[in-house]
């Protein structure tokens, strides 16, 4: 049966009308954030102003957990060839390409936008969680970084997702939700399992990052040093000195691994050698070894090696008190980054640094201004009664 023109247009017109009313409907339905509905705040999210996407962000954080979908999107968001021609741009282009295209954003940007965004949400971005999990192994570094922060504030209703992340395939994703399993400690206990079984990895990185979970989460040293003390003794320096800093922070109860440290307080590499020695102190107290390494290493001809051992007696303050000859001469270190370290430690050391004061008032008037701020400081926090206090610190 054929419709005459008349109830063809009526039937247009009906249908308009109930297409309207709906969209009407979902403008009313929509969230907003200060009489602006949430595509408009999604839309700054890609502003170039940076005023405007901070803007955004805190918008889409006030409205909440209804703009997790829409971050999720854009944190799904794949590189294209036009990133790759404007990142081209900005790095090799002429002056004024790269002004041009300076404030574009490209999807890599995008990403780590939307991924700062559900962050700062915390727990109401749990709906995320998976799409945050694929972002651990972002190939951009910012975005990986701020998918772990977000994790993280997203605590423990995340924990299932990074417990199936533990057990993936992928290395980044792995040693990401092992090291936010750490940070959440007791919250995270239902990936327990998961982290028992990294234990056994044939990854020392995944090892070492299932150790240390395994003592945050449940304090258990007897599971953790014994990895520990392994991955010390790889004959890779760095691997050697991270597991070292964890056998640090699990203290007293390592005290089965004190004779392995003391043997490793010998090292040949200086690193390894204060980080040993460091841990014997933390576990038994026993601080010899420790003033012997970082006496020898303020001697070394290595400018790396001398503030690495300055930067390490901050955490041993007695020990820095046993050195402090030694201290006060690397006030007068050839590198400006070592003598601020050293003026600024003996600034923590207070009343016990008071026979550094001459050097420090040397140092006021050091060539470089860096030096100078921190030895005033120093003074003043060695002496406030007869030393002004610096600006900032008034």
């Amino acid at each position: 049966m054929k419709l005459s023109a008349h109830r063809f247009f009526l039937m247009m017109l009906a249908c308009a009308a109930i297409g309207a009313l709906g969209f009407g409907v979902a403008r009313s339905l929509e969230p907003d954030f200060e009489g602006r509905p949430l595509r408009l705040w999604i839309h700054d999210l890609h502003a170039s102003d940076t005023r405007v996407r901070d803007r955004a962000i805190e918008a889409v954080c006030a409205i909440g957990k209804p703009a997790v979908p829409a971050l999720m999107v854009r944190l799904r968001r794949t590189d294209s060839v036009a990133d790759t021609a404007v990142t081209w741009a900005r790095a090799r282009g002429p002056e004024w390409v790269q002004r041009r295209f300076q404030s574009w954003l490209i999807s890599s940007q995008i990403r780590a936008v939307a991924a700062l965004a559900l962050r700062r949400m915390g727990p109401d971005a749990e709906q995320a969680a998976p799409q945050l999990i694929w972002a651990l192994g972002d190939g951009d570094t910012s975005v990986a970084r701020l998918a772990e922060y977000a994790l993280g504030t997203i605590g423990a209703p995340a924990v299932p997702e990074l417990s199936q992340a533990v057990a993936g395939p992928h290395r980044s994703r792995r040693i990401a939700a092992l090291r936010i399993l750490s940070q959440l400690g007791r919250a995270a206990e239902a990936s327990v399992p998961a982290v028992r079984s990294a234990l056994h990895d044939s990854d020392p990185r995944i090892r070492l990052r299932a150790a240390e979970a395994v003592w945050r989460i449940l304090g258990d040293a007897g599971s953790a040093t014994p990895a520990l003390l392994h991955l010390a003794q790889s004959g890779d320096p760095t691997m050697q000195r991270e597991a070292l800093a964890v056998l640090v922070t699990i203290g007293p109860a390592a005290h089965d691994a004190v004779e392995v440290l003391e043997g490793l307080a010998s090292s040949p590499n200086h690193y390894v050698r204060m980080k040993a020695a460091e841990a014997v102190a933390a576990i038994s107290g026993d601080a010899r070894a420790a003033i012997r390494a970082y006496q020898d290493a303020l001697k070394h001809s290595d400018t790396n090696i001398r503030w690495h051992a300055v930067a390490g007696l901050e955490r041993l303050l007695s020990v820095a008190r046993t050195i402090l000859p030694s201290l006060i001469k690397a006030t007068e270190d050839s590198d400006r980054y070592v003598r601020a370290a050293a003026v600024t430690l003996l600034g923590k050391m207070g009343r016990d640094a008071e026979p550094a004061v001459p050097a420090l008032r040397v140092a006021v008037a050091d060539a470089d201004t860096l030096v100078q701020s921190s030895a005033a400081e120093s003074l003043w926090r060695i002496d406030p009664l007869h030393n002004p206090a610096p600006r900032a610190i008034e």
